[in-house]
Formats: structure tokens, sequence, C-alpha cells
């Protein structure tokens, strides 16, 4: 596994290039209004969502019918759950297994979600690897 903050640590030490513009229209271009007029790279590679990270609900939302894991408060204990997959339908959250047609939305409150992580997949051993 990368340990991803000390990447980004050593990255910072020996490689942080500083990007300057001329114009703030040339930066609005690059960055879509950052009002900055120098760019450290690992700025923007800081401000990036990480995979495997959990977005709260009201900073954003996944796409309409994008299937999520789910960060939610449990409505019989109170306690803060993510053992649930689920998706929005205008603008309503459902179990991934429930049909919006002929289900009800969820009755606990999402306070966040992540994107599915990638299924488990064997490594294919190289020809003539021992």
């Amino acid at each position: 596994m990368i340990d991803e903050k000390k990447l980004v640590k050593e990255i910072c030490n020996t490689a942080c290039k500083v990007y300057e513009f001329e114009t703030d229209e040339l930066l609005d271009a690059f960055m879509l209004g950052l009002n900055a007029k120098q760019i450290c790279v690992m700025d923007l590679i800081a401000k990036q969502p990480k995979v495997g990270e959990w977005i709260p609900v009201e900073v954003v939302r996944p796409a309409e019918g994008e299937h999520v894991q789910v960060s939610y408060i449990d409505y019989n204990t109170g306690k803060h759950r993510c053992d649930d997959i689920a998706y929005l339908y205008n603008g309503s959250w459902f179990w991934q297994d429930f049909d919006p047609e002929y289900g009800e939305p969820v009755c606990v409150e999402i306070t966040a979600w992540k994107p599915l992580g990638e299924p488990y997949m064997e490594e294919q051993k190289e020809d003539g690897a021992s």
C-alpha cells in the first residue's frame, strides 16, 4: 500500500512546481474561479476528494441513480452506521433494493456517502512465472 500522506510530503519537499499566470482570465480558465495568482500542484492535489473518503451530503450529493455506500443515523439506536447502499431518485434517498415507484424513501438521516469500491480481482500470474 502507498502511504499517501508520506508521498504528498515527499513530493512537496522535492518537486512542488508553482505556475504563474499573467492575467486573472488565464487563471480562471485553468482553475474556474480561483483568485490566487500562483498555484502549487500539490495544493491542487490536496483539495481533491480522496478515494474512499466520506463526502458529507451537504457538500455534494451523488449523481441521480448512482449506488453509493452511505453513512446514516440509525433511527432505532441513534448510532452512526455505514453498512448499506442507497441511491438518489428525484432528490430522495432509496435503499439499493427498493424501487422508487413502489417503495418509500429511506426513513433515516443520511449524513455522508462515498463511491462503491472496485470488486476484488485475483491478480493474473505472468506467463512463465512460477
